[in-house]
């Protein structure tokens, strides 16, 4: 949220939180056609495994390589905030470069020997990191509804009833725009799935969270629109994006808000940091088993069972993207660029499992037009809606998003070249139908 608190309210203008709402309801489809496809096969390769066995092999891979690039993407924005939030909350300058490499490559070295050593430290790890952000955001949140509706401190914007719609006030608001932001927002929904060979009841479980985890952010997500988007005039709360939310319980809470919400902060970019090597390094898992890799990917360490080789890998390069970000541009200007081009590609992987739960299952679509409606035309007007916010933000794009997913894109279709010529035995799996197993 702090990554993308300052672009939703210049450019939603007032109408973020809608965006977010109406952006939950097909991310909630979506979900319930992850839930689907997890009962089918549980596998920590997730989509590349239910697209390469339903559609096609040479679909699958690809969608697998975009699931790597968004995950790695996602992980690089989330970890910029870290180095502005840390130096802040200790009362360093919070836009020192240095300090903000040196402080997020310390942190992520951390996450990285923590994600190596185990799933259930891991997982320990981020329900007491969890239980303090959500404290102090839940509080804050409180307070920045009530000051924003209620009492309406000075310089506060007062709100309007054009904050129910999506393109804001005025009809000022890019909608596109917006709902890119709001997909990326959702995105990561899905991290449960890639876990899902480490989880009791793997076939049940990771699908219920997910669901739960759509419902839960976006609602959460809409609430801290409306309580912080009126702290300060638009370009008031522009000039501080790279502080994000913590500039805004500032304006509700005094330091000890700023102080509370950039802790709160720190600790959410680790969580998301470490969720990231996580699930990055179980997809690469899948795909070396798979032979789509190196092999060296698909190797557990021989004590901790984890894939120790693509958590440090991964680790290492969004250290090395992640100083590079910050020493190329300003961190807004990282932001905006890293969450523009992930928001895509976590769009495009999510419209093709859509489509793909509706493949497998068609089978079901004859049995009524409730099965119709559920299994055909949500999922596929789910697909529609993402698909259009890809086609009209990439309409838009810079040259350096631009490049970016013709960077995934071009080495993807390289590595897939490559893993045909090692004949990988992924390309001769059997179509897979539903009622045929």
């Amino acid at each position: 949220m702090t990554v993308t608190f300052a672009a939703l309210v210049v450019i939603a203008s007032g109408g973020g939180a809608i965006a977010i709402l109406i952006t939950m309801l097909p991310m909630l489809v979506v979900a319930y056609s992850f839930q689907r496809l997890n009962r089918w096969e549980a596998n920590c390769g997730a989509q590349y495994v239910w697209v390469g066995r339903a559609v096609g092999p040479n679909i699958g891979f690809m969608v697998g390589w975009v699931v790597l690039g968004a995950l790695m993407l996602g992980t690089v924005a989330t970890v910029l905030p870290v180095g502005p939030s840390f130096l802040d909350l200790v009362g360093l300058n919070s836009s020192s470069q240095l300090g903000a490499v040196l402080s997020s490559t310390v942190l992520m070295l951390i996450v990285m020997v923590i994600a190596i050593l185990g799933i259930t430290l891991t997982a320990r790890v981020q329900i007491a990191m969890a239980a303090i952000e959500y404290a102090i955001v839940a509080v804050l949140t409180i307070i920045g509804l009530w000051d924003t509706f209620i009492s309406q401190p000075h310089g506060f914007v007062s709100p309007s009833w054009s904050w129910l719609s999506p393109t804001g006030v005025g009809g000022h608001g890019d909608l596109v725009g917006t709902l890119l932001l709001a997909v990326f927002l959702i995105a990561g929904w899905d991290a449960s799935l890639y876990v899902n060979e480490e989880t009791e009841n793997a076939d049940v479980t990771p699908g219920r969270a997910v669901i739960i985890s759509v419902v839960f952010l976006g609602l959460f997500y809409m609430l801290m629109m409306f309580a912080f988007q009126a702290v300060a005039p638009v370009s008031e709360i522009n000039a501080h994006a790279a502080q994000g939310l913590s500039f805004a319980a500032d304006r509700v809470a005094g330091r000890t808000g700023d102080k509370a919400m950039s802790l709160a902060v720190l600790l959410s970019a680790v969580a998301t940091t470490q969720i990231g090597f996580v699930t990055l390094s179980r997809v690469s898992y899948a795909m070396g088993s798979d032979g789509l890799l190196p092999a060296r990917f698909g190797q557990l360490h021989p004590r901790y069972r984890t894939p120790a080789f693509g958590t440090v890998l991964f680790a290492v390069i969004t250290i090395a993207v992640t100083g590079a970000s910050v020493y190329s541009s300003s961190v807004s200007d990282a932001f905006a660029e890293i969450v523009a081009t992930t928001g895509v590609l976590y769009g495009a992987f999510y419209a093709i499992s859509a489509v793909t739960n509706a493949w497998y299952y068609r089978a079901e679509l004859r049995r009524g037009a409730g099965d119709l409606i559920i299994v055909g035309v949500l999922p596929l007007a789910a697909a529609g809606f993402l698909t259009w916010i890809i086609v009209k933000s990439v309409a838009s794009f810079t040259r350096g998003e631009n490049l970016t997913l013709i960077g995934v894109i071009a080495s993807g279709l390289t590595l897939l070249a490559i893993a045909h010529l090692k004949k990988s035995p992924f390309f001769s799996i059997k179509r897979a139908k539903y009622g045929d197993e």
